[in-house]
């Protein structure tokens, strides 16, 4: 038998339940997440489709596809502290940058595509900003929920009125998106709530399951509005 020189140890998973499950629905929604991001790739190679509003999207979801994956490593598995620390920073930069492609999507959907492509280079530099000014790990979470509610404010105030004006199915499922990501938001902010459905949860893991409605409902006006 061939015998390596070094010792291989895998990864652990935690002890947790709470953490197992809000590892396992980070990976619900990284998978979610990527899946849409490839629909819409594929769908940005149709000629009769917003191409650029279709690939705007898909950017969207893939960092939040990203953000989730490494949610799921920092939550599942036995780390160092700084190793987790370290997990973060890409976690947290890629959840930033994925509002900030949303909230650049809610401009091209409600004001223009002209709007939309002006501000999205101050949408990134803004996520840089926030990711770079304002320290963000797993115990303390809540400067991302702010940052986070805030574009949803944005995206509240552009879809309520487009859905109002319109009542098109495309702004009513973003507006259903981005009410179901607010309470999400609510629910993440309630550090003490835990509930036993077959498994153990805490706010995140319930904010994880949340969110996976609001993203498929945000995925669902999307795909509406480019069929348009």
């Amino acid at each position: 038998m061939l015998e390596l020189p070094f010792t291989v140890r895998l990864p652990r998973i935690v002890a947790s339940p709470t953490e197992r499950t809000t590892a396992a629905t980070d990976v619900l929604l990284a998978v979610q997440s990527f899946a849409y991001a490839a629909d819409l790739l594929r769908r940005a190679r149709t000629p009769q489709v917003d191409q650029g509003k279709a690939t705007l999207w898909a950017i969207a979801f893939a960092n939040a596809g990203t953000g989730a994956m490494l949610g799921a490593i920092a939550h599942g598995l036995e780390m160092s502290p700084r190793t987790n620390q370290r997990i973060w920073q890409p976690l947290r930069l890629s959840l930033s940058l994925a509002v900030a492609f949303f909230v650049t999507g809610t401009l091209y959907d409600t004001v223009s595509a002209a709007v939309a492509r002006r501000g999205l280079p101050f949408m990134l530099g803004g996520a840089v900003v926030f990711w770079l000014a304002v320290p963000v790990a797993q115990d303390s979470f809540w400067p991302f929920t702010l940052y986070q509610g805030a574009g949803m404010l944005v995206a509240l105030g552009g879809y309520g009125q487009q859905a109002l004006r319109t009542q098109d199915a495309a702004a009513l499922w973003m507006l259903a998106g981005v009410i179901l990501s607010g309470v999400a938001g609510a629910v993440q902010a309630t550090p003490d709530l835990h509930i036993t459905a077959i498994w153990e949860f805490d706010a995140n893991g319930l904010y994880h399951l949340i969110q996976s409605a609001g993203l498929a409902a945000i995925q669902r006006g999307v795909t509406c509005s480019l069929a348009e």
